[in-house]
C-alpha cells in the first residue's frame, strides 16, 4: 500500500473548481484496475496526477547538464543551417 500523497487533498479543491471528478469515486472498486485519476467532462480531458515524492533535484540537473553536453557535441543542432545562413547576410 503506497503512503497518503499530502499534495492529493490541496489538489482536489483545484479538480472540483474546474468541474471535474476523481474517477475512483465515481465508478467506485476497481478491483484492482488502473484507472486515471481525474475526468473533466467539460472539457474533454482524463488526467492522471503525478507528484514527486523525493526531492531529485541533484539527479535531474545532473542528467539535463549530461544533455547540454551531448548537444553541444552534436555534429548539427536543428536552427544551425538558418543561423548560419543569417550570419552570412
Amino acid at each position: 500500500m503506497n503512503k497518503p500523497n499530502p499534495f492529493e487533498e490541496y489538489f482536489q479543491g483545484f479538480v472540483q473548481d474546474f468541474g471535474g471528478t476523481l474517477l475512483a469515486e465515481a465508478s467506485g472498486d476497481q478491483g484492482g484496475v488502473r484507472t486515471a485519476d481525474y475526468h473533466f467532462p467539460k472539457h474533454n480531458v482524463i488526467a492522471e496526477l503525478k507528484t514527486l515524492m523525493q526531492d531529485s533535484t541533484a539527479k535531474m540537473n545532473k542528467m539535463l547538464l549530461e544533455a547540454i553536453n551531448e548537444w553541444g557535441r552534436s555534429p548539427y543542432h536543428p536552427g544551425q543551417e538558418r543561423c548560419a545562413r543569417l550570419a552570412l547576410r
